[in-house]
């Protein structure tokens, strides 16, 4: 039998029988030969410390050598096996029209199990009606129809703000990091008709997600409710111009409901040594509309946490398009003080690296809809800089100490189009537990 990992919260059952345990240089699977009898268990696994990952990613085993004494390392194949998850209901939010302004919800979560994320159903039916003149579909409905998420931990003498984000932003940011896209049934006319219904299932992670991320990795950074007096979640519902802007055809949207569901890891205790905390903050929304060199944005990014990653996305915004767009910027420059520690000449390579690292499939492009992917770029519009590649923690562009030594992060880039852009930027941090 090939060994497994024994770990100290996901038991030894994590590792599926597809992934491989073999030594570093040796054969891929264990001979009674290679180690001193008796040091197998029983049903052939072996102790595997997550935490003695050396730098090539080898993990340090309890079985010794018999030539040289020392602890034998093993290398994990075929990827991460995911934590194993169930869905909790938690409420459904139906508001009783859809109005011209935005509706805030307010949620008390449960706080007696563990969170690794969220399952939001957001579902919508749109009518179109009167008029001469069809407006503009918006391209990411109905994810745009959620139009604010926030997740908010308080009490306890400690709070944080978690989740701040728009429905796109969460939707596109599991996308590229997890590889998947999520099911959406968007609206694909503009004419008259309905009612049409709408659909988008948005996750939102407190496990570190990641293609690569071993499920020893994710769970560190899971929801510990215990940490907290208060979990609040913030849902605000858009308007029918999340749907279609302009014309002069009369929009609706006759119902609308948010189903919540909590995803509880099992085999996980409610504990408060959390060692980390995955937060995720719609920073800021720039308008572009001049050709630049070495812009700068309008303020720098934040120094003091940890940053998991930086996400981009521009979008069209003449007259009343709201369409995601890969014309707006040319070389991207990183730099920390006068130090450039990233640099893209174009969006396509860094692209093409994160579609090879986390397998991104591109997205669906629904018919009516302009398309949301290409041959240069999974995701049209989005630009995903990630330094956790692979679960690899210690690549985390670390900026705590940045604000104490007067060190700040420009992100500089070159525009490329004098036509009407919005630029969102969207940053990840994976924030030690204490932190805030």
């Amino acid at each position: 039998m090939l060994p497994t990992i024994e770990h100290p919260e996901l038991g030894k059952s994590y590792l599926p029988p597809h992934k491989r345990i073999r030594l570093a240089g040796g054969p891929p699977f264990f001979s009674g030969s290679e180690f001193r009898l008796g040091q197998l268990n029983r049903d052939g696994s072996c102790f595997v410390a997550p935490w003695g990952r050396d730098e090539i990613g080898l993990y340090e085993t309890d079985l010794i050598d018999p030539e040289t004494g020392r602890r034998i390392k093993i290398a994990p194949l075929a990827g991460g096996a995911g934590l194993a998850l169930i869905e909790q209901p938690i409420t459904t939010i139906t508001p009783q029209s859809i109005g011209t302004t935005i509706q805030p919800f307010f949620i008390d979560m449960p706080r007696d199990f563990m969170y690794a994320g969220l399952l939001l159903d957001v579902q919508a039916t749109v009518t179109v009606a009167g008029g001469t003149t069809n407006g503009t579909l918006n391209d990411e409905n109905p994810m745009s129809f959620l139009d604010r998420l926030v997740f908010a931990a308080t009490g306890s003498g400690a709070s944080v703000e978690l989740k701040n984000v728009r429905g796109v932003h969460a939707f596109r940011a599991h996308h590229l990091l997890v590889g998947k896209e999520s099911n959406a049934s968007p609206l694909g006319s503009a004419g008259i008709g309905g009612p049409t219904a709408v659909r988008a299932i948005i996750p939102v992670w407190f496990a570190l997600p990641g293609n690569q991320i071993p499920p020893e990795v994710a769970v560190q950074s899971i929801l510990d409710p215990s940490e907290y007096g208060k979990l609040t979640l913030e849902l605000d519902l858009g308007t029918p111009t999340s749907f279609i802007n302009g014309g002069d055809r009369t929009v609706t949207v006759p119902s609308a409901q948010v189903d919540v569901y909590a995803l509880q890891p099992v085999n996980v205790a409610i504990t408060k040594n959390r060692p980390y905390r995955y937060i995720e903050q719609f920073f800021l929304r720039d308008v572009l509309a001049a050709v630049a060199s070495e812009r700068r944005l309008t303020n720098p990014i934040p120094t003091g946490r940890p940053i998991r990653y930086i996400m981009l996305r521009t979008t069209n915004e003449v007259s009343n398009t709201r369409q995601p767009v890969d014309d707006t910027l040319g070389t991207i420059k990183l730099k920390i003080s006068q130090t450039q520690v990233l640099r893209q000449n174009n969006f396509r390579l860094y692209a093409q690296r994160n579609r090879d690292e986390n397998r991104v499939f591109d997205a669906v492009n629904p018919a009516g809809l302009n398309a949301l992917s290409s041959r240069d770029n999974p995701v049209i519009g989005y630009y995903m800089f990630d330094w956790a590649k692979g679960g690899r923690l210690d690549g985390l562009l670390d900026a705590s100490r940045f604000p104490s030594r007067g060190v700040p992060i420009d992100l500089l880039h070159d525009v490329a189009t004098a036509s009407a852009r919005q630029l969102d930027v969207v940053l990840g941090y994976l924030v030690p537990g204490g932190a805030r």
